[in-house]
């Protein structure tokens, strides 16, 4: 009998050649604890399936420029995340998730920027990310006040 070790830490990192749509059955890929898409030419949408990975812990979607749609709230249900980064995407629209924030308790990292025509309200559910070191909402269309919890003492 011969003992093999197996990676479980299963993910999907950048390739630069890879173009098309990310498919929506990427939410059949339950054990994805990282997805990173980057610099790719990617069109079409954030697919909402991408809410079904639930040991996901790093998202990055970044530099995707002919991505368009708006940013699904499916993926603030992802209560194992630990780093989501949607940026540099010239074509992101419609309006910042209102709600959900509040089920990422463990995220570190919410870097949600660069993303010109993304518009709505900084909502005041971020302030209970009690885990968040870092965070940048800069360049985009956000409007409002910022969470008590982030302003200076």
């Amino acid at each position: 009998k011969t003992n093999k070790k197996t990676n479980n830490n299963s993910s999907m990192s950048d390739f630069q050649d890879l173009s098309g749509s990310i498919p929506s059955e990427i939410g059949y890929l339950s054990s994805l604890i990282t997805v990173m898409f980057s610099n790719l030419n990617f069109f079409g949408s954030i697919p909402t399936e991408m809410g079904k990975l639930d040991k996901l812990q790093s998202l990055t979607i970044n530099s995707l420029n002919n991505l368009s749609g708006t940013i699904p709230s499916e993926l603030l249900k992802l209560a194992g995340l630990t780093s989501l980064t949607i940026s540099n995407l010239n074509y992101l629209s419609g309006t910042f998730p209102s709600s959900g924030f509040n089920l990422l308790s463990r995220i570190t990292v919410l870097a949600i920027h660069n993303n010109g025509m993304l518009g709505g309200i900084i909502p005041p559910e971020i302030s209970s990310m009690i885990a968040l070191q870092t965070w940048k909402l800069s360049n985009n269309a956000l409007s409002g006040t910022l969470p008590y919890l982030f302003l200076p003492l």
